[in-house]
């Protein structure tokens, strides 16, 4: 029997994967969301749900006790744009939001999925002077955010 925390379960990705799992595993998977982005409808009713903000290393440890979980999904995020006009924000959700699962997973025996944001776009600004400066230019090609570089 798995035990599964998804953290961002409320989130495009994690709407489908949580409902997926529940059909998949008999055990807890329990629907980790932030105060504003509860679960509706479906999501709602059933499963387990708990408050888990991914910057709060104790509300995650709090989780993984309360429901035995054995392995957390990590799906928190920011949409790029809201990313790019916050970018502390982002640090803090991307970077010091991973730190507290990989703690917590040490700490508690988890296994833990993270997926990489490698295909996001980086706002390069000489990139952006180029384009300016040669309007025919080549596409921007996608290149690995600091996240993405972080987690590998």
């Amino acid at each position: 029997m798995k035990n599964i925390l998804i953290i961002g379960s409320t989130g495009q990705i994690g709407s489908e994967l949580t409902m997926k799992l529940r059909n998949i595993y008999t055990g807890n998977v329990v629907a980790g969301y932030i105060p504003n982005a509860a679960p509706q409808g479906e999501l709602k009713e059933s499963g387990p749900s708990e408050v888990v903000d991914i910057t709060n290393a104790q509300q995650i440890a709090d989780a993984v006790e309360k429901y035995q979980i054995d392995t957390i999904y990590n799906l928190a995020a920011l949409l790029s744009a809201v990313a790019e006009n916050k970018p502390q924000l982002a640090w803090k959700i991307g970077v010091g939001g991973l730190c507290n699962v990989l703690e917590v997973a040490r700490e508690k025996g988890c296994a833990v999925f993270t997926p990489s944001s490698i295909g996001s776009f980086v706002f390069d600004p000489v990139q952006q002077v180029l384009r300016l400066l040669q309007p025919l230019c080549h596409l921007e090609q996608p290149r690995p955010g600091v996240r993405a570089v972080y987690t590998k």
